[in-house]
């Protein structure tokens, strides 16, 4: 499993790296001054569940996955002038939320 990689990232060996690292390196949230003394049964435990976890992702999920895409990518498509275009009230945002236009305003 440790060869496994999902777009280049390694979750088993980040996993590890990130109960390994130097408590007193400045992390991203108070969260990461939570750290362990000795490796314990519970890590263990959790690294375990991580590595069954990327097992069935590299074992199962993915090549289902990349069936299924393939079964889409091979079926019908259609063309932009097949479909409906929107009327002016479709275009709206929905009422409360904010779109990216108006967040850049």
């Amino acid at each position: 499993m440790t060869d496994f990689r999902i777009s280049g990232y390694d979750a088993v060996e980040a996993w590890v790296q990130r109960r390994l690292a130097d408590p007193f390196v400045q992390g991203s949230s108070a969260l990461d001054e939570i750290r362990p003394i000795a490796w314990d049964f519970e890590l263990q435990s959790e690294l375990l569940q991580v590595i069954a976890i990327v097992e069935e992702i590299a074992t199962e999920l993915t090549p289902r996955a990349a069936k299924l895409l393939a079964a889409i990518e091979a079926g019908a498509t259609l063309q932009a002038a097949e479909l409906d275009r929107p009327d002016s009230s479709e275009r709206r945002a929905p009422a409360g939320r904010v779109t990216r236009q108006q967040q850049l305003l």
